[in-house]
């Protein structure tokens, strides 16, 4: 809550079925999506929220790493369909 940066977490098994945070999980679209969609029902209550996410994946065996900066406000971004979205964080690929 931006007016009285009270700051709560979100259990996604309150929102979605287990099929939609399967893929909320790692596919940046839905993760920009449900931020969109709490920001939408939050001020449906006349507050007005940021939406942070932590969110780690792990490709092909590879340690976890950060897939969105944790400090980018998804509730606030522009979703950049054809372009990077500099909230998406580069890979850290073995080399």
């Amino acid at each position: 809550d931006n007016e009285s940066d009270k700051k709560t977490q979100i259990k996604l098994h309150e929102y979605l079925t287990p099929k939609q945070r399967q893929k909320v999980s790692s596919k940046p679209d839905f993760i920009w999506q449900f931020a969109q969609h709490l920001k939408n029902e939050y001020s449906k209550k006349g507050l007005n929220v940021s939406v942070f996410v932590e969110c780690y994946i792990s490709v092909n065996g590879r340690p976890l790493t950060k897939l969105i900066d944790p400090k980018a406000d998804l509730a606030n971004v522009k979703w950049n369909t054809f372009k990077h979205s500099p909230w998406l964080l580069p890979s850290k690929l073995d080399k």
